[in-house]
């Protein structure tokens, strides 16, 4: 099996998705599109508005539009588990 992802969104008020076997997440800061595939290095970035989307292990991808919001990963842990927002619309 190949190595994975699992993704929180959340609020303050609630979880909005919490989906195992991600294969990929691509979101956006202000310095531009970037894309975290498992095994990337930790991070921590504060989004801008855009779309986050996400693929799952059976390529279904889906997305959720964010007002801004906070990334937090861990991919070497197979996670990337907190991005917090106040304003969100998602979508499959």
């Amino acid at each position: 099996m190949s190595p994975t992802l699992r993704l929180t969104l959340s609020t303050p008020a609630s979880i909005l998705v919490d989906a195992e076997a991600i294969v990929s997440l691509r979101a956006e800061d202000e310095s531009g599109s970037f894309g975290i595939l498992p095994g990337h290095a930790d991070f921590l970035t504060v989004l801008t508005p855009s779309v986050l989307r996400w693929r799952d292990a059976e390529n279904v991808e889906r997305f959720c539009a964010v007002e801004e919001g906070v990334l937090r990963g861990m991919p070497r842990e197979h996670r990337v588990p907190q991005w917090r927002t106040r304003r969100f619309a998602c979508g499959a």
